[in-house]
């Protein structure tokens, strides 16, 4: 494990500590199911492991509908629901493009699994490169700020004029 892989880690055990208390507190929930839900983060976060990501069409037009395919592997006992984000950065300063009506929530079976989702390329972007972030989110739908990012990955993509 190198050096970033392990400053992301400690962010994402913060983050995710983060998260579960301020859930806890709004939820009044007893100490021991806190105590419950930060060993469930904990063991995620040691055990899933997103192996590759991948989208067609690449280069894809304005307007074009990207299937994006997510490669997981959960070494967990258990099966566990996540949900898939996407994210395409563009602009100085960086701004993200999304749409939480096509993230897309799933089960991760134990072993090595592919699953997918979709993102359509809207506006503001214009033709160009940018990079698409694929992420992985335990927590509610749609809600990062309530939710820890077990993983990410980002690769190029091309936008074209319709």
């Amino acid at each position: 494990m190198d050096t970033i892989e392990i400053v992301a880690s400690l962010t994402s055990l913060l983050a995710m500590g983060y998260a579960v208390g301020v859930w806890h507190e709004r939820q009044r929930r007893s100490r021991h199911s806190l105590t419950l839900a930060l060993r469930r983060v904990s063991d995620a976060l040691a055990a899933i492991h997103f192996h590759a990501y991948e989208v067609s069409p690449n280069p894809a037009p304005l307007g074009c509908q990207l299937a994006l395919t997510y490669t997981i592997e959960n070494e967990l006992r258990s099966p566990l629901e996540v949900w898939l984000g996407a994210d395409i950065e563009h602009g100085s300063p960086v701004a993200w493009f999304y749409d939480i009506t096509q993230d897309k929530v799933v089960t991760l079976e134990r072993g090595r699994r592919v699953y997918s989702r979709y993102l359509t390329i809207g506006s503001p972007l214009s033709p160009g490169r940018y990079r698409l972030n694929g992420g992985l989110w335990f927590g509610p739908k749609s809600l990062p700020e309530r939710s820890v990012r077990l993983a990410q990955r980002s690769l190029e993509i091309e936008v074209l004029s319709h």
